[in-house]
């Protein structure tokens, strides 16, 4: 076989031959080989696995031969053969592309379609795929604790940032409040914290209010409910102010106030 094999559908009898070649076109020894595997497949992978027999008059010669049950894509299939030496090296034929298996229908079998794979591999499929989702469940549940630490810090942040943020916000409102509106009017709308100044007193408000005056520090007392007192007038003085003048004296180094 070269690089290329025809054979019927159901045809189990007729033997497919290849011998084994290295790089430089020598045929490849295959008597000290320990196992040698001929794998079936196509664009999609293997399909199928037989375990040919050595041609004692051809160095590097092996055949195998379908079994009922061998069920292979009609049309062109790939083949490699795979050989394993005594120290556990393993060698693939070709080294380069594939060797090309092509199935035709035989008359018999027109109409049906051959699309499924030998049960042991679609077997082994199923496996390998079981255990590939095992691990990928496996590989999910070890981040849950992580993520649900991250998650639960995230929480802490959020509630962190919105509580400072209210803090912020009472502050700024407080601060927007706490102003001088100059002399008390009754047509002005007041707001809480704002300061006046009425009878020569400062007063700030205890509530929104219009139209509420401070009261009468004489006969209502320092407070009301919508103003409390922030600050007494001062009493008067005499207006009398002491003048001091200095007389430098040079000989003693003294200063004499008069």
């Amino acid at each position: 076989m070269y690089n290329s094999y025809f054979l019927k559908q159901n045809d189990t009898a007729t033997p497919i031959q290849l011998q084994i070649l290295d790089s430089e076109g020598t045929p490849f020894p295959l008597d000290t080989a320990t196992s040698i595997e001929v794998v079936i497949g196509d664009e999609t992978g293997r399909q199928l696995v037989k375990v040919p027999t050595l041609l004692e008059d051809t160095v590097g010669g092996l055949q195998f031969t379908l079994d009922d049950g061998d069920l292979l894509n009609v049309g062109d299939n790939r083949l490699e053969v795979h050989i394993y030496d005594a120290v556990g090296e393993k060698y693939v034929a070709p080294s380069k592309g594939f060797y090309k298996l092509r199935i035709q229908q035989a008359l018999d079998s027109l109409g049906e379609e051959v699309t499924q794979y030998t049960l042991d591999y679609f077997l082994s499929e199923v496996t390998r795929s079981t255990e590939s989702a095992r691990e990928v469940v496996e590989q999910g549940l070890s981040i849950v604790p992580e993520m649900n630490a991250a998650l639960e810090q995230t929480i802490t942040a959020t509630e962190n940032a919105n509580e400072a943020t209210t803090q912020a916000n009472n502050v700024a409102a407080v601060v927007s409040e706490f102003k001088s509106v100059e002399s008390y009017l009754d047509t002005v709308q007041y707001v809480k914290n704002n300061i006046v100044e009425f009878n020569g007193s400062t007063y700030m408000a205890r509530q929104d209010t219009l139209g509420n005056r401070p009261p009468l520090l004489d006969t209502e007392g320092k407070y009301n409910d919508y103003w409390y007192l922030a600050a007494r007038k001062g009493d008067d003085g005499d207006a009398t102010v002491t003048r001091y003048t200095q007389e430098f004296i040079s000989t003693e180094g003294q200063t004499v106030f008069t």
